[in-house]
């Protein structure tokens, strides 16, 4: 049965395994001129005075189109599950060619426990790889960038790309035992793994370790912010950031948590509330009398509010990781259960 799957598998595995070696070359020959430039940067940067952000952006600018490989590995797990995870069952249920491997004394689960553990294998071995290439290459953009965590190279960097593509390929497999078809198994298994994705970035991640909290005075100096608008205004919070942290929320708060009202406003900046009449109600402000009076307004409400932003430090990357992969891995392992269930009951 291993070697039958082998077999059925071989041409995928000799893609994704050329695809892997020619990654590899690409990174090893640009990543070790990388690793002398950041070696470079480094020197320089110790002695530099006036021009030390230019000397970092023109590190930076250094191999933008290598860089673009990254971009592509938050593509890899969505590919394995369309190419390898859903046609796995769904094609032969579609051909009707699994009749042939449960006539020979193989029974429905182990023919289906041994094609998932070969193909899922190769699918968290390839993600991982790459990931591992990926992260290698980009440790010295990453070391000067220092935004790995809070922005799209959290996904690019570490080990939630092995996560990704079990649950990739264990949702084309649900999806191809499901449906009995590949074609509506692959475009399944492509909008719920982009729906996943979507809700795990935009919802889950900030929720999988409580964020910490740091509280600033509010001062017009730390760029908190106005909103003038059809005779309405209101503050908005700096939402200050750490170095290479990701700042996860702001808000302007008393010593309760609650945020100032828009009558509280107007009744202790009125200097502040002309200007926020509707266009035309009066004519056009003095220069400089509006940042006064919002410097005023500022120092006014400054006693009472504060400013908390709520943040993940750099040094969780690893906790994040951890958490996000184990989520999608456990999904996945569900899944992969529910296969079980599956071919007892919906294939006859």
């Amino acid at each position: 049965m291993i070697w039958v799957s082998w077999r059925q598998f071989r041409s995928n595995a000799i893609v994704g395994a050329a695809g892997l070696v020619a990654l590899t070359v690409v990174l090893l020959l640009t990543g070790i001129h990388l690793e002398h430039l950041y070696s470079t940067f480094k020197a320089e940067r110790a002695s530099c005075t006036l021009s030390c952000a230019s000397l970092r952006q023109n590190f930076l600018d250094n191999y933008r189109h290598v860089r673009l490989l990254g971009s592509v590995l938050v593509g890899v797990p969505a590919v394995i599950g369309i190419f390898w995870g859903a046609p796995l069952v769904a094609r032969e249920l579609e051909t009707g060619s699994f009749r042939l491997a449960w006539t020979q004394g193989v029974t429905r689960r182990r023919w289906l426990a041994t094609k998932m553990a070969l193909v899922g294998l190769a699918s968290a071995a390839a993600a991982g790889l790459y990931s591992l290439a990926i992260t290698w290459w980009a440790s010295p953009l990453d070391a000067v960038n220092n935004n790995r965590i809070g922005t799209a190279l959290f996904s690019q960097r570490g080990i939630v790309p092995i996560g990704y593509a079990l649950f990739a390929f264990a949702l084309g497999v649900v999806a191809g035992l499901a449906f009995k078809r590949t074609l509506p198994a692959m475009a399944t298994t492509l909008v719920g793994f982009i729906t996943a994705r979507g809700l795990t970035e935009f919802l889950l991640r900030k929720h999988l370790i409580p964020a910490k909290n740091a509280t600033f005075a509010l001062t017009s100096s730390r760029g908190i912010g106005f909103n003038l608008s059809h005779g309405q205004f209101s503050l908005s919070p700096n939402g200050s950031s750490f170095p290479g942290a990701w700042t996860t929320g702001s808000k302007i708060v008393d010593a309760s948590g609650h945020a100032p009202t828009a009558a509280f406003i107007q009744h202790a900046c009125p200097d502040l509330g002309r200007f926020a009449a509707p266009p035309g109600a009066h004519a056009m402000p003095a220069p400089g009398s509006v940042d006064r009076a919002f410097s005023h307004c500022i120092q006014t409400i400054g006693a009472r509010y504060h400013e908390v932003v709520s943040y993940q430090p750099a040094s969780r990357f690893w906790a994040l990781q951890g958490m996000e992969t184990a989520v999608f891995v456990i999904v996945a392992a569900l899944l992969l259960a529910g296969c079980f269930v599956l071919i007892r009951r919906q294939v006859a």
